[in-house]
């Protein structure tokens, strides 16, 4: 590896080179690499400066151009829906068909990383304890300081009406959640409520949903860094208005996406990817 070295003297020079035999001129302040071979020859003749700082620079170029080539990490947070996405058994961990973001980035040519580690998903949670001291946003943001996400995609809200939260408290904490996640450089992705159940009633609870729906194409059109995409839209039963779930793409419970659903909810996904280029 070649050693920058700078020329200290006051006047122009020429140095032969053991590499070559010929002689390289030095103007006064130049810096060149040099072969390792000839710096102990150069640096005894007292006009030439190791700079050490260099192998700092180089270090930290190393370090950028690393970090370029590694893929783009993208995670999933929220309840059961985005939790779906991989599995753990008692020997592995591996990534779900019934999974919404490995249908995506199967459709989208693997623009990006996703592995079991990048999902912070908790069956059940609530928006309110993905908030709590040490909860996911705090996992997340911690996780990001050593190995950048660029998307977080984000699948909460179904399970708040049940724990008695209201409308006003709900998108009280997606705001706050969509924020911590900006400021620590993620992209958070919403992908809101899903329609659910197969009664065919439009419940308190799912007319809460749909509101929650509503807030969020609001709010990302007034803050252009967060991505909603309404990945429920082929999912929606139309004859019962979509508070409900077409009972063809979701499990037994009605209340999460089969292979299938998953599948639907990344057409949707990508339709809106390729809309924005």
């Amino acid at each position: 590896m070649p050693t920058m070295l700078k020329y200290t003297g006051t006047a122009t020079r020429y140095f032969e080179t053991a590499v070559t035999g010929r002689p390289v001129v030095w103007q006064p302040g130049c810096q060149q690499d040099v072969p390792d071979v000839n710096v102990a020859a150069l640096l005894a003749t007292g006009n030439f400066q190791r700079l050490e700082d260099d192998v700092l620079a180089v270090a930290e170029i190393e370090r950028i151009r690393a970090q370029s080539l590694r893929p783009k990490r993208w995670g999933v947070m929220g309840d059961s829906i985005a939790g779906q996405c991989s599995s753990t058994t008692s020997t592995t961990r591996y990534l779900n068909a019934k999974g919404f973001l490995p249908q995506l980035l199967m459709r989208l040519g693997f623009p990006a990383s996703f592995e079991p580690e990048d999902n912070f998903a908790i069956a059940g949670a609530n928006s309110s304890q993905m908030l709590d001291v040490g909860g996911q946003v705090d996992q997340i943001v911690a996780s990001a300081t050593s190995s950048p996400i660029e998307r977080m995609f984000i699948s909460m809200g179904t399970n708040d009406p049940g724990n008695g939260l209201t409308y006003a408290q709900t998108i009280s904490n997606l705001a706050a959640i969509f924020r911590r996640l900006r400021d620590a450089g993620i992209i958070p992705v919403y992908t809101c409520v899903l329609p659910r159940g197969n009664d065919g009633a439009i419940t308190t609870a799912k007319r809460t949903n749909m509101a929650v729906n509503s807030w969020a194409h609001e709010f990302a059109a007034a803050n252009s860094w967060l991505e909603v995409i309404d990945c429920g839209v082929y999912l929606a039963n139309g004859a019962n208005a979509f508070g409900n779930i077409l009972t063809a793409h979701a499990d037994g419970s009605f209340l999460h996406p089969n292979d299938t659903g998953a599948e639907l909810m990344a057409v949707a996904m990508e339709e809106y990817y390729v809309q924005r280029g």
